[in-house]
């Protein structure tokens, strides 16, 4: 009697917390549906052929949401497999169990590096996950190197996982676009928010001759970090101080890539040069009009005063700092 008295009262007290709606018990009784639709998604996963492993994971947020990852590793881009793992996670996402959750991430991981990652882009349509899929996988081909593709609502990148072989862009620009759209390329030292042109490709190569052969800590970068606007990061660690970069053995390296981007500004667009040491030793100059604000100090006045000193003909509108654009 006294057992059953207690099962009683224990049952009546959980009911009355559920429905006095007390966070930690609903918090639970989402727990025990997130595992329950993880366990059956990752029975599903495993019977894909190019699947090895499933790595689902649920962690609790202090105010008791829960951030939900899976983790599946193949063996080879299989289209067909890819589109069925994309499926059945985004299907198991998509039910009641998941609505709870805070943060949903996933990510497809083959054994030879190359990556496929959705977060908050579960709701796109199949169609345009099958055409970022093949884009993907076809442009990975051609590479021939593990490659990375991000997809997000609205907007997908393409990144590479590592150097890997001397890049045929040549070949990545005769594969047919199927994606919803790249907005960011991060490809053999090149960020850029579309496919790279001949003239940017042109001058990564020609920037690419003039470090330093000797050294192999000197190299030089070449990006977009805002549509239309260039950017080049030349890093030496000849530079210790910028009070007086033009005493530092790379200076006549870094004349000639400065005179090099000031004449093809015309076209690639306005740049904005940065010379780095370590230890954060840096200064920035603009080679061109800036349409937004300069952000320096002295070390882009120093820079900008020796830069003057040598007499290259630089573009109308240069100035010392940093040119940030709207």
């Amino acid at each position: 009697m006294r057992t059953r008295r207690v099962m009683v009262v224990g049952l009546a007290v959980l009911a009355a917390l559920l429905l006095s709606g007390c966070t930690e018990v609903v918090s639970l009784v989402n727990k025990a549906n997130i595992d329950v639709g993880l366990q059956k998604l990752t029975t599903r996963l495993e019977d894909i052929p190019s699947v090895t492993t499933v790595t689902p994971t649920a962690k609790i947020t202090p105010e008791f949401n829960y951030t939900v990852d899976v983790r599946v590793v193949v063996d080879e881009l299989v289209e067909r497999d890819l589109l069925d793992i994309v499926a059945a996670v985004t299907e198991t996402f998509a039910s009641d169990a998941f609505t709870a959750t805070e943060s949903l991430l996933f990510g497809i991981e083959a054994l030879d590096g190359a990556q496929l990652t959705l977060s908050e882009s579960f709701t796109i349509s199949s169609d345009e996950m099958q055409n970022d899929i093949h884009y993907w996988v076809e442009l990975s081909a051609a590479y021939g190197g593990p490659l990375s593709m991000e997809v997000r609502t609205g907007t997908r990148s393409i990144r590479a996982v590592d150097q890997g072989p001397t890049v045929d862009w040549a070949a990545l620009r005769a594969v047919p676009d199927t994606s919803t759209g790249v907005g960011q390329w991060e490809i053999d030292g090149l960020f850029f928010t579309e496919f790279p042109s001949d003239a940017v490709l042109e001058l990564r190569d020609q920037l690419a001759g003039i470090v330093s052969d000797d050294d192999e800590e000197e190299w030089v970068s070449l990006g977009e970090y805002s549509p239309g606007y260039s950017s080049v990061q030349f890093l030496s660690p000849d530079l210790k101080d910028l009070n007086d970069p033009a005493t530092s053995t790379a200076w006549p390296r870094v004349l000639a890539a400065v005179g090099l981007l000031a004449r093809a500004s015309s076209a690639v667009g306005p740049v904005t040069f940065t010379y780095s040491g370590y230890d954060n030793v840096a200064g920035s100059v603009h080679l061109g009009e800036c349409a937004g604000e300069t952000v320096g100090g002295a070390p882009e006045e120093a820079l900008w005063e020796a830069l003057a000193a040598s007499n290259l003909d630089l573009p109308a509108g240069s100035g010392a700092g940093f040119c940030s654009h709207a």
